[in-house]
């Protein structure tokens, strides 16, 4: 805990050059001394890392709280007069009005600070230090930090109706959930963050809980499902669903991958239900083989919701829109409708027909290339050309096939000679058929 030890947790050794035991057992851990009791050299204050959480900046600033490049006061010990007198000088010294101070500063340090003595900034700090009050979350806002760092034992904390809160380790290594209504914040009440902070030296009164309020609302969300993934033969599966769902078990966020990856501030949390379903449709498509039988509609009804139970949401309504292998029916798995709806159907067909033959060529295994077009069709009757692919004849003007959807050559022969002819001819240069 200080710049004389080595280890890590609990395992210090004082490594300062005078010490009487090199290598010996250190507790500078400990909260409360200034001084290792083990081994006499200076350590961090118990209050290292605490701000005066809800103060206003300039008074936070003076007592040197967290973030500020001032010293801090330092004339201890002191009672609320001198500190009131030292915190006015230091207004008139400054000037009312400039670098941020204002009269209405001075009048909440002097209407919030108790009238006792204080033996330390630190007890100064944890005076001022305010409650931790939730305000409303309403809409798609389901999530709001409160950031502190080192909070004061015996803070309150008070949660809104419909909302819990969390008291979160750095890094979300811990985290203790609080039920709406008053608490106050000990090493009793939290003991996964408690675990995780500098404990009080025997029979001190002063520690910290190194640890960041964030309040969760419980109000129902709407969201929209677009997934692709493949099944476990290669063939793509397109899933697209409405879900209305809400926060029920807070402790089960906090505690599964999910609620660790937001709390520690590695995912966004506007991404919520992507993250807590994605993985687990893949997952289950990937097991099945894609047809009806084994997964349709309900069975991803059944996994979205056993997914966001799993991290502690409730799903209230899943109305799986479309569950299969045609993304023009999917809406190309964006969770939007058909952009080509309006379209005429056989230009909905040819479309549907050039995504799916751009999905095999994807989706070939390596080393086998997905369907190739034919070099040349063969001729068929006249007018008309036939399909490599399916053996259908087709009018020689299109580019895909009307029954396959393959596409066709880029040049066609006339229907009277055989010749190959360009695509844009109207006449063909060997027997001088007119082309259709």
């Amino acid at each position: 805990m200080c710049d004389l030890c080595t280890g890590e947790r609990e395992d210090f050794h004082c490594n300062h050059p005078s010490c009487s035991s090199p290598g010996s057992a250190c507790a500078c851990r400990l909260s409360g001394p200034d001084r290792c009791p083990a081994c006499g050299h200076p350590c961090l204050p118990w209050y290292f890392g605490v701000g005066a959480h809800g103060a206003p900046e300039p008074i936070n600033d003076f007592f040197g709280g967290e973030g500020s490049e001032n010293p801090g006061y330092d004339s201890f010990p002191a009672d609320r007069a001198q500190l009131t007198s030292a915190v006015r000088g230091w207004f008139d010294e400054q000037g009312v009005g400039e670098d941020g101070l204002n009269p209405s500063d001075l009048d909440w340090f002097v209407g919030h600070l108790p009238d006792r003595t204080f033996q330390s900034r630190g007890e100064v700090l944890a005076a001022l230090f305010q409650p931790f009050v939730g305000t409303p979350l309403s809409g798609a806002e389901w999530l709001r930090w409160d950031r502190s760092g080192a909070i004061p034992l015996g803070t309150r904390l008070t949660v809104p109706a419909g909302q819990a809160a969390a008291l979160v380790a750095r890094g979300a290594s811990a985290a203790d959930v609080f039920p709406s209504g008053e608490h106050r914040l000990t090493r009793e009440s939290a003991p996964q963050v408690g675990s995780r902070s500098r404990p009080p030296a025997p029979g001190f009164p002063f520690a910290v809980l190194d640890a960041e309020v964030v309040f969760l609302g419980q109000q129902e969300q709407q969201g929209k499902i677009g997934f692709s993934g493949k099944t476990r033969s290669g063939q793509p599966f397109y899933v697209r669903a409405d879900v209305r769902y809400a926060l029920e078990d807070a402790q089960a966020f906090v505690g599964s991958s999910v609620g660790q990856s937001v709390l520690g501030g590695t995912r966004p949390p506007d991404h919520l239900l992507s993250l807590v379903v994605d993985a687990e449709l893949n997952r289950a498509i990937g097991a099945s083989d894609g047809s009806p039988a084994a997964f349709d509609t309900k069975g991803v009804e059944r996994v979205i919701r056993s997914a966001l139970a799993g991290a502690g949401w409730a799903a209230r309504e899943v109305h799986v829109q479309y569950a299969g292998s045609n993304p023009m029916e999917a809406g190309l798995a964006g969770g939007g409708a058909n952009p080509f709806a309006n379209l005429p159907p056989e230009m909905q067909a040819m479309v549907r027909a050039r995504m799916e033959a751009a999905m095999q060529q994807r989706t070939a295994p390596s080393g086998r290339p997905g369907v190739s077009p034919p070099s040349a069709p063969v001729v068929g009757a006249a007018g008309t050309v036939v399909c490599a692919a399916c053996g259908s004849a087709n009018p020689t003007t299109v580019k895909f096939c009307q029954h396959c959807g393959q596409p066709m050559a880029a040049k066609r022969r006339c229907p009277q000679c055989g010749k190959e002819v360009g695509a844009s001819v109207k006449f063909c240069g060997n027997c001088g058929s007119r082309l259709a």
